[in-house]
C-alpha cells in the first residue's frame, strides 16, 4: 500500500516468451501507460532497467506526486520487441501521515504510562482539564453548542461521578458555557436548551415572536432522536388539559407545565442527564419545529 500523492518508484517486468526468461536491455523499446483510477494517459518519467545482472527482467518507473493522487493505478504497456510482454503493476493509494509518529502531522503515539503522546493539547489527567477550559472564554456559541451537546445529549448519564477532579472541572465548564436557567428566563431562540432541576414545575415559558392564532403545539423530550414518540419522556399539547397554554397568541407566547413526576424518574442514579427537546406547530396544516435543543435534567437536593 502506497501513500496518496507521494511520488514512488514502481517496478514490471518485462518477459520474453519465446526465451521464457526476463528481456534485458529493453527499456528503450517500451510504451507504456499509466492507468489511474480507470483513466489512462502516458506517464511522465521514462522506464529504466533495474539491475541486468541480478534482476534480469526488472524494470522501473518514477511516479510524480500527481500520478499517485489516486485510489488504483496500473502501470501497463508493451514493447516493440517480438515475442517480448510486459507484465502490468497495480498499486493501491491511501490517504496516509507522511510525517514520523508523534511527530506534527504524523499518527500519535502512547508513552510509557499508556497515554496518548505527540498530540498537542492532550490532557493526560483530570487535573489538567479545569485549567484546560480557561481557553473556553473566548469559544463561539456555535463551539459551545457542540460542548453542551458532548455533555450528554444521547440522554445517557451525565459526565460527572460527583468525585473531585471531573465534578471541579464540570462546574468550571458549566459556567463557560453559560448554560440558560429556564425557570428564570424565557426561550425564544430556536436552537435554545432548557435546564431544570428535576421535579420542578415552574413552567417553561416561550415566545416565538409571531402570531400563531388557530396553532396546535406539541412539546416532547426523548432520549434521542429517533425514538418513536410512544416513547417519548415527555409529551405535552395545547390541546385542553394537555400541559401546553397558549399564553399570547398573536404575539407567539405560550408556557409549558410539567408535573412533578414528568421527571421524577428520569435521574434514576442521582446524576444529571440531558435528552433532546423540541416543539413543534401546526398552523393551517402546515407542520413546523420552531424550538429544539438540548433538555438538561439537574438533581433536586431537597427532595419529599
Amino acid at each position: 500500500m502506497a501513500s496518496r500523492g507521494q511520488s514512488l518508484t514502481l517496478t514490471y517486468i518485462a518477459w520474453d516468451t519465446a526465451a521464457n526468461a526476463g528481456k534485458t536491455g529493453d527499456a528503450g523499446n517500451h510504451t507504456l501507460r499509466w492507468v489511474k483510477d480507470g483513466a489512462s494517459a502516458a506517464p511522465t518519467n521514462a522506464p529504466g532497467e533495474l539491475d541486468a545482472t541480478n534482476a534480469p527482467g526488472v524494470y522501473k518507473l518514477a511516479l510524480t506526486a500527481a500520478e499517485c493522487a489516486c485510489d488504483v493505478g496500473v502501470l501497463c504497456g508493451k514493447s516493440s520487441t517480438a515475442s517480448v510482454v510486459l507484465i502490468p503493476a497495480t498499486m493501491t493509494f491511501e490517504l496516509l501521515p507522511t510525517t514520523p509518529p508523534a511527530a506534527n502531522g504524523g499518527l500519535a503515539t502512547v508513552d510509557g504510562s499508556n497515554r496518548v503522546a505527540g498530540v498537542q493539547g492532550t490532557l493526560n489527567t483530570l487535573d489538567e482539564l479545569a485549567e484546560s477550559l480557561g481557553a473556553a472564554a473566548d469559544w463561539t456559541e456555535a463551539e459551545r453548542r457542540q460542548v453542551r451537546k458532548a455533555l450528554g445529549v444521547d440522554g445517557e448519564g451525565a459526565a460527572t461521578s460527583g468525585e473531585g477532579n471531573l465534578d471541579a472541572a464540570l462546574t468550571r465548564l458549566e459556567a463557560l458555557l453559560g448554560l440558560p436557567v429556564v425557570a428564570q428566563t424565557t426561550v425564544a431562540g430556536a436552537g435554545q436548551d432548557i435546564v431544570r432541576f428535576r421535579g420542578d414545575t415552574v413552567p417553561i415559558a416561550f415566545d416565538l415572536g409571531r402570531d400563531i392564532t388557530g396553532a396546535s403545539l406539541a412539546f416532547t423530550v426523548k432520549r434521542r432522536a429517533t425514538d418513536p414518540q410512544t416513547a417519548a419522556l415527555i409529551a405535552k399539547t395545547s390541546a385542553q388539559g394537555g400541559g401546553i397554554e397558549i399564553t399570547n397568541a398573536a404575539a407567539g407566547q405560550f408556557a409549558v407545565t410539567l408535573a412533578a413526576a414528568d421527571t421524577a424518574a428520569l435521574l434514576p442514579d442521582g446524576r444529571r442527564a440531558a435528552f433532546l427537546y423540541d416543539v413543534e406547530m401546526t398552523l393551517d396544516g402546515a407542520v413546523e419545529t420552531i424550538f429544539a435543543g438540548a433538555f438538561v435534567l439537574l438533581p433536586d437536593v431537597t427532595t419529599g
